[in-house]
């Protein structure tokens, strides 16, 4: 059940801290909601001392619902949360906390989980934007591709400030993807980045290992030889698989070439590939 649902189905007392006021406040107008439930914002001081208001919301929440809104990466909200849950686990009081992606320009916004929080905010069933709601792993696609050819042309023009924009945009769908995923139980953010460093510290054994290597033919060489024994190779019976069907043509092409060169089919001379192509047809 959404939180609008059970804020409605219940009577809750709503307690802000620092930015997110502004978030309890549209709840308390939304002229969209018939509200059935009593709401008082009670804003955390902007000091280090939060004994005063730790106590009132644990005072309310022996005899109401308590819902606590705290921004997610906010060193008040942090604090403050944390003071708060710890003292009600260890009193039995049930509180509910809601971490809110805040948008206060004093935050960390350099932060790798800031972008992951603020994906989350984006596709939060009650407060997030209908747009990114709607979006499916299907519909993303094209947006993945589109930023892998923007972040090329970024490059290829040698603009190094559009590249960082670029690489962002192209970031963010590999966030979004991952975002869908977990609210689908299929994944996290965390098991993408797990699998790429296994298979990183996996395919590089002269680095984490014992291998000694003489060049980058023989890290190549190693490379494929490792990749051979990982689960879902076996199952490949071509030299051709694995070739992402998806591929623009020339690149499909260009792929193909170098997969069947490492088995001989490759003539010196652009003759012998044409006799070769008579001879097939």
């Amino acid at each position: 059940m959404g939180l609008l649902r059970r804020l409605q189905e219940s009577t809750a007392v709503l307690f802000a801290v620092d930015s997110c006021c502004r978030i309890v406040d549209w709840l308390k107008n939304s002229s969209g909601l018939s509200l059935n439930w009593m709401m008082d914002l009670v804003i955390a001081p902007n000091q280090t001392d939060f004994s005063h208001f730790s106590r009132t919301v644990l005072d309310v929440a022996v005899y109401s619902d308590v819902y606590l809104f705290v921004p997610s990466l906010s060193p008040i909200g942090d604090r403050c949360a944390f003071e708060i849950i710890l003292t009600a686990s260890a009193q039995d009081i049930p509180i509910q906390t809601v971490s809110v992606a805040s948008t206060h320009s004093g935050l960390p916004y350099s932060n790798f989980n800031s972008l992951v929080d603020l994906m989350s905010r984006l596709r939060d069933p009650d407060f997030g934007c209908p747009w990114d709601k709607e979006q499916t792993v299907e519909t993303l696609k094209k947006y993945v591709i589109e930023e892998a050819y923007e972040v090329v042309e970024a490059i290829d023009v040698g603009d190094r400030s559009k590249l960082a924009e670029e690489l962002g945009d192209l970031l963010l769908q590999v966030i979004f993807q991952s975002e869908l995923a977990s609210q689908s139980n299929q994944f996290t953010v965390s098991d993408v980045i797990r699998s790429i460093v296994e298979k990183l510290v996996r395919r590089h054994p002269h680095v984490f290992g014992s291998v000694v290597v003489d060049g980058s033919d023989e890290v190549l060489t190693n490379w494929e030889q490792i990749k051979r024994t990982e689960v879902g190779y076996e199952d490949r019976t071509s030299i051709l698989d694995g070739i992402p069907a998806g591929l623009p043509a020339l690149m499909r092409a260009l792929e193909v070439s170098k997969r069947v060169v490492k088995v001989g089919f490759e003539w010196p001379s652009v003759n012998e590939v044409l006799d070769k192509i008579d001879e097939e047809l």
